[in-house]
């Protein structure tokens, strides 16, 4: 009887062994797919941070051609008069 009841504990402990390696591997899976996508994720906000600084300083290079196209328009206006 002994016997019986030990054996039945073996194979559930090996059954239960087997299910938590599955589940291990499953989870180190996800955990590696999801440090892929952080890295992923974390390139691409670089490269957008990036380009974002690119583009408020060629707004700012704007902005300083505008005002002094301005300035240039108000002297011909003044000339004018």
């Amino acid at each position: 009887m002994f016997e019986k009841t030990i054996l039945e504990l073996e194979q559930t402990n090996e059954t239960l062994t087997a299910k938590k390696d599955e589940e291990t591997f499953a989870l180190r899976e996800n955990l590696d797919l999801m440090d892929k996508r952080d890295e992923v994720f974390n390139t691409e906000l670089l490269k957008l941070q990036s380009e974002s600084r690119e583009l408020e300083s060629k707004i700012k290079l704007l902005e300083i051609e505008t005002n002094k196209l301005f300035e240039k328009l108000q002297e011909t206006e003044s000339d004018l008069i």
